[in-house]
């Protein structure tokens, strides 16, 4: 399986061609007229856009090219350059789109890592990994680490720590874009759903991982089914990782009328007109346009969603679009 995914030599390189074919048709569906803000030149939008770098020059993210030369670029809270940005990265991008949705200048571009942590095990036949509890997929198109060399993910061995971006889906598996070996020091962490909240003995679960929030600072509040990021250390010899942060994620971090392009795997499928990409939600109404290429919208389809944010942070779509994410 190694043999068949992309290793980003250079860090910059271009998009294969499927992807730069699924970009370039998708039309940015500006959302509902009383929007009244300044843009780019005085004609565009702000804007919070989630989705992975998928080419250089300055970023381009869901189809859209930011110059992010001006902007603040975070990695997993640290200040970063834009020398540190790679290919397949998952990042939040804040900052103004022009009308025809084709170029944007991005104030803040932040990257947090799905998944940071010793590898537990490699499934080739699957094509999977376990980290930290956290089964990651593999697909042909996943961008790895050069350092890898051409053993590509052959070059791993258990107890090596890693660095994973992707997308969870339906199942709780994240979908990886990219695979990066992890270099220093610090803290290990990943996102995902919790379970098996147990407030006397202050633990939960998120997959096959067990977590002691005993000694953690904690934003937002813990229940079941809330998808936490959580930082921490597991002791040398034990099965539970002792965390330091816990924040529930409620979205990318759209604000109220900001127009938002967000890409990620379908993971809970209410109806047509109600459904979540991780962990943010999204509806659709009599005027969103779905551009499914003959597929059916449901569980684990890959798409961008543009529309605008509302109060409470959900995505009202006005286009839904499918991609070529998480196909095998």
């Amino acid at each position: 399986m190694g043999a068949n995914m992309r290793i980003d030599s250079s860090g910059r390189t271009t998009r294969c061609l499927t992807m730069l074919a699924t970009a370039m048709a998708c039309l940015f569906l500006m959302a509902r007229e009383d929007i009244s803000v300044a843009g780019i030149q005085g004609s565009g939008f702000y804007a919070t856009s989630y989705g992975y770098i998928s080419e250089f020059g300055s970023i381009f993210v869901n189809g859209v090219e930011y110059d992010i030369s001006a902007a603040n670029i975070v990695i997993n809270g640290q200040p970063a350059t834009e020398s540190q940005l790679r290919l397949g990265q998952v990042v939040t991008v804040k900052g103004r789109v022009n009308a025809e949705g084709t170029a944007g200048e991005a104030t803040d571009v932040s990257v947090t890592s799905t998944v940071r942590g010793p590898l537990a095990n490699i499934d080739l036949e699957n094509g999977t990994l376990m980290v930290l509890g956290q089964r990651i997929r593999l697909l042909p198109d996943t961008f790895l680490d050069p350092q890898l060399h051409l053993g590509g993910i052959l070059g791993l061995l258990p107890g090596v720590k890693v660095t994973v971006s992707g997308f969870p889906n339906s199942a709780g598996e994240i979908v990886a874009t990219r695979i990066d070996l992890a270099i220093g020091g610090g803290a290990s962490r990943f996102t995902g759903v919790m379970q098996s909240l147990n407030t006397n003995a202050r633990t939960f679960r998120v997959n096959d991982e067990v977590v002691s929030y005993a000694d953690a600072s904690l934003v937002g509040t813990l229940a079941d089914g809330r998808t936490v990021s959580v930082a921490g250390t597991v002791p040398f010899g034990q099965g539970v990782l002792r965390a330091t942060s816990v924040e529930v994620i409620s979205g990318v971090g759209g604000t109220v009328d900001e127009v938002g392009q967000v890409e990620g795997l379908i993971t809970v499928f209410n109806s047509a007109t109600e459904f979540s990409l991780g962990a943010q939600k999204v509806v659709t109404d009599a005027d969103t346009v779905f551009l499914l290429e003959g597929k059916t919208l449901g569980p684990d389809l890959g798409v961008v969603v543009r529309g605008t944010y509302d109060s409470a942070g959900i995505l009202v779509a006005r286009q839904v679009k499918v991609t070529s994410l998480g196909q095998p």
